[in-house]
């Protein structure tokens, strides 16, 4: 729909300067990668355009507004099934190696890093989940509803518990993310992952850290994922 042009937007800002251009362009892949990487862990999504900054100086993206965590965009009427953002005009920005390139060996180190200190960073989740003035599967924040206190106790509970084992499963290489089928589909989920140039295996079995990144890249890049994800988070940008 739109011919994907970052790239000129970083050689119309640095073009003074060869060296910061190139500098640039590497904190805008390497920074990407990372968070892409920890939004998928922890299931961060309605990474629309106004959400993804990106820094004038160094070139590096910064994200806003984390309203949407722990797979809240997979319960939204027109579900996110990407595990982030990685649109054309994006990978076209990486320049001529694209995914293959810095911006795979990042991704590859933060989800390796976050692996190794899997432990942590379930401890550090784990009372900011607990924390009963957020309600995380409810659309806003700190909403008081009918239920009794002893069952909204409990239901919250729950739900802590089972985020914390998708997170669990996800730094231990299991791909979960819930992909519905589309509508009228009779596809099976293999058949569908096939399609999308994923992999059909069981997602019962962990991957290694450059197998779950081949599935993520593939996943974010699906043009099939894309043309399904929700008008207005702009997938052709």
């Amino acid at each position: 729909l739109y011919e994907p042009c970052t790239s000129r937007w970083f050689v119309s800002r640095f073009a003074s300067d060869p060296a910061q251009w190139l500098s640039a362009r590497g904190a805008f892949m390497k920074s990407c990668a990372t968070w892409g990487a920890v939004g998928h862990c922890l299931g961060l999504g309605d990474r629309h355009g106004e959400n993804i900054l990106v820094d004038m100086d160094s070139g590096g993206c910064v994200h806003v507004d984390f309203d949407c965590l722990f797979d809240k965009g997979c319960a939204l009427k027109e579900p996110e099934i990407v595990p982030f953002r990685l649109t054309p005009h994006m990978v076209e920005a990486f320049g001529t190696a694209g995914v293959d390139g810095a911006f795979r060996t990042s991704l590859q180190l933060t989800l390796g890093c976050l692996r190794d200190h899997k432990e942590t960073l379930l401890h550090v989740l784990e009372p900011f989940l607990r924390d009963t003035t957020v309600a995380w599967e409810r659309p806003g924040k700190a909403q008081i509803d009918d239920e009794p206190p002893t069952k909204r106790r409990r239901n919250e509970k729950q739900d802590a518990a089972a985020t914390l084992r998708v997170v669990s499963r996800r730094l231990d290489g299991i791909y979960n993310l819930p992909v519905p089928p589309p509508p009228g589909s009779t596809q099976s989920r293999d058949a569908r992952a096939a399609a999308r140039g994923g992999c059909s295996a069981p997602d019962e079995l962990p991957l290694s850290v450059p197998g779950q990144v081949e599935r993520l890249i593939k996943e974010s890049t699906s043009d099939l994922n894309l043309c399904r994800m929700y008008l207005g988070w702009t997938p052709f940008l």
